[in-house]
């Protein structure tokens, strides 16, 4: 999930750490003559986001390839963005006659549902889980209200708990909401369970700010400012469970989006460089996922993740050294043995691939790693690809 506060065969830009199975490889999706593009919801085939034309955001879903994809901007929008995605829906805002609304789509243009109440002068949708969306809506004399729907402009249920000055959900599932509050110039992580009433204060002791911004199972994430800089951390329900995960040396670090115990977001380093990054569940040590794209890149942002037994999926951005523009990223890590491509699928070209690579004598045809290419590297790789994937 992605918050609101901040191959070969298809002709796409993909680098590869290696051929063996557990190993990343980073796909660039922006598409050609666009200005801008980032991806903000990752799924098993489709992936979805916002790309700018220069003149306005278009609502995008990709199919794994710059090449493959289409635009669900409703028919009735001048502009559109997707924020989060999950089971074939997606879920964002579109510009309806002037103003901003809150919607969600099931992929395609003409399902695109307008959630923004009655009253409202507008509403920003930003999570989605099953039936369920949340995001903020503006009310005038009220400002930005945490919001929940289901599927519906009359669903509206509004979350915003007295005695704060606007308040924000930026995360789901199928029970609990998590976002912030604010209180003056300061924002408090915060977490509801379908109701007003039932709001948390997830603010850390000590902390100068706080933000949730997603959540999976009983696990929020986010960050906690401490002496101006952000730091990435996680709850587990309560304030007192905060755990700082920003890692030792680094300048700031901010979690975006979590699933199945991964949480990724980015992590600025002492030179000032911006790094896509992901947590394998409460630590300090991340993963740099900048490492695996092209080296004109220089800053880089996690924004989507999602866990299946064969891959790890995450979806973000990258921007080149001296330019003010977004690229669209999907980085993938296959647990395929045999996937020599790492789209995390076994198919007839990771076949065409490995055979192409033996015939040119590319050590990565190497199957059994005993420095020879021979008939064995054949009979491995025919091993491991009739395996098939966890």
């Amino acid at each position: 999930m992605r918050s609101f506060f901040v191959a070969m065969a298809t002709g796409a830009l993909t680098l590869a750490a290696s051929s063996a199975a557990g190993q990343w490889t980073a796909t660039v999706l922006h598409p050609s003559g666009q200005i801008q593009s980032e991806l903000t919801g990752v799924d098993v085939d489709v992936q979805a986001g916002t790309i700018f034309t220069g003149s306005s955001n278009r609502a995008i879903l990709w199919n794994g390839s710059p090449l493959l994809w289409s635009d669900i901007t409703p028919a009735v929008a001048t502009s559109a963005t997707i924020v989060d995605m999950e089971g074939g829906n997606q879920v964002g805002s579109a510009v309806i006659s002037g103003g901003w609304r809150a919607g969600w789509w099931n992929g395609t243009a003409a399902s695109f549902v307008d959630l923004n109440p009655p009253g409202a002068v507008g509403s920003f949708g930003v999570a989605i889980d099953g039936s369920r969306q949340g995001g903020t809506v503006y009310l005038t004399g009220f400002g930005y209200q945490a919001s929940l729907w289901t599927g519906t402009p009359l669903s509206w249920v509004n979350l915003h708990p007295a005695g704060f000055d606007e308040s924000f959900v930026q995360g789901l599932n199928s029970t609990h909401q998590v976002g912030f509050v604010t209180l003056g110039k300061q924002s408090r992580a915060a977490r509801w369970r379908m109701t007003v009433d039932t709001f948390v204060d997830l603010h850390p002791a000590g902390a100068d700010s706080s933000v949730a911004v997603g959540m999976h199972s009983s696990v929020q994430v986010g960050a906690a400012m401490f002496g101006g800089e952000w730091q990435a951390g996680q709850w587990n329900n309560t304030a007192d469970s905060f755990f700082n995960m920003h890692p030792a040396g680094e300048v700031s670090s901010v979690v975006l989006a979590t699933h199945s115990r991964m949480h990724v977001g980015n992590v600025e380093k002492p030179s000032g460089d911006i790094v896509a990054a992901l947590w394998d569940s409460a630590t300090t040590v991340y993963e740099n996922l900048h490492v695996y794209l092209p080296a004109h890149y220089r800053h880089s942002i996690a924004q989507s993740v999602m866990v299946t037994p064969s891959c790890i999926r995450v979806g973000g951005y990258a921007m080149a050294d001296q330019s003010p523009w977004q690229e669209a990223v999907l980085w993938r890590k296959s647990m395929c043995h045999g996937d020599l491509n790492g789209d995390c699928k076994l198919d007839f070209f990771d076949v065409q691939l490995f055979l192409a690579l033996f015939s040119l004598g590319d050590p990565a045809a190497d199957f059994n790693g005993d420095g020879n290419l021979d008939f064995f590297d054949v009979q491995a790789f025919l091993t491991a690809f009739s395996a098939g994937c966890p």
